[in-house]
């Protein structure tokens, strides 16, 4: 994330009160939206209710967030999904939400570890060799001025596209800042047929570089 959209071509538009993201409508439609909207793009219906434990967890995502976030949503890369417990289909994506310092500052210790521990505590409700899911998580980075969480989502035995994969893979990223008295949390989701990177991780890449979060970034 930098102070400027000075990449080449990068339209921008504001964020809440102080950001400010890359529309690049070239790769991306973005639109803002109920938070619980993604789910409903691709989770089969009524399958997340008898996962034990996700109430609370989009509980708390929802009223953190006021129930409203920006959504980039691939304009290439959606597909279709066949033969898994609870997902219809996947597009490459990118989340921005919104929640205010003083509601965060409800809950015990460092608000960037609690936003990260709902994060990997949503990545655990969802595997299990009865889900066909697994996931690890490769890299966590905490500084004064944000946190990045990313991992590696491995689906197996499913199709896509109507083709048959014994692995199939979702890039997931979670990335905390913080701007006057506003706590943003970005999330990314890449599906990848392979370990190699995709088309859309380079423009998840260029839309990072672009984001700001503006002059009034403090450190938590």
């Amino acid at each position: 994330m930098h102070d400027a959209l000075n990449d080449a071509g990068a339209d921008g538009i504001p964020l809440y009160s102080y950001s400010r993201a890359a529309i690049q409508s070239t790769h991306w439609d973005h639109d803002e939206e109920n938070s619980r909207q993604v789910l409903e793009d691709w989770f089969i219906p009524g399958a997340l209710e008898k996962i034990a434990g996700r109430e609370r967890i989009e509980d708390h995502w929802d009223r953190l967030f006021f129930g409203t976030v920006y959504i980039w949503r691939g304009k290439n890369g959606r597909i279709d999904i066949a033969g898994h417990p609870y997902i219809k289909q996947m597009y490459p994506f990118i989340t921005v939400g919104r929640a205010d310092k003083d509601e965060l500052q409800r809950f015990h210790g460092d608000r960037r570890v609690y936003l990260l521990s709902l994060f990997n505590e949503w990545a655990a409700l969802l595997c299990g060799d009865d889900l066909k899911t697994a996931f690890s998580l490769e890299r966590c980075v905490i500084t004064s001025e944000y946190t990045h969480a990313a991992g590696l989502f491995q689906f197996s035995d499913i199709a896509v596209g109507g083709k048959p994969y014994k692995k199939f893979y979702l890039h997931r990223e979670m990335i905390v800042g913080r701007s006057g008295d506003s706590v943003y949390t970005v999330m990314v989701g890449i599906p990848q047929p392979t370990l190699k990177d995709t088309e859309y991780h380079k423009h998840v890449h260029s839309w990072l570089k672009a984001f700001q979060l503006g002059r009034e970034r403090e450190v938590f």
